[in-house]
């Protein structure tokens, strides 16, 4: 049991850490817009008091090569 309990204390932040899920969330949020979109600074997630997924220097593509 405290073998489990340490494991999840060591890998738990790992699951559920933005940065972890990178190309997974650029991936959803590239199909949500339709454009690519691509994160190149950090990524927060918390899930509590309320889930809340923040990133910083997102790029979007736009038509002809621009970006936003």
């Amino acid at each position: 049991m405290l073998a489990i309990i340490g494991l999840g204390i060591v890998y738990g932040p790992l699951l559920v850490s933005g940065n972890y899920h990178r190309a997974a969330i650029e991936r959803l949020a590239s199909n949500a817009v339709g454009r690519p979109v691509r994160i190149a600074g950090p990524i927060m997630l918390s899930l509590l008091p309320d889930p809340q997924l923040r990133a910083e220097d997102v790029t979007i593509g736009g038509p002809q090569g621009t970006r936003i």
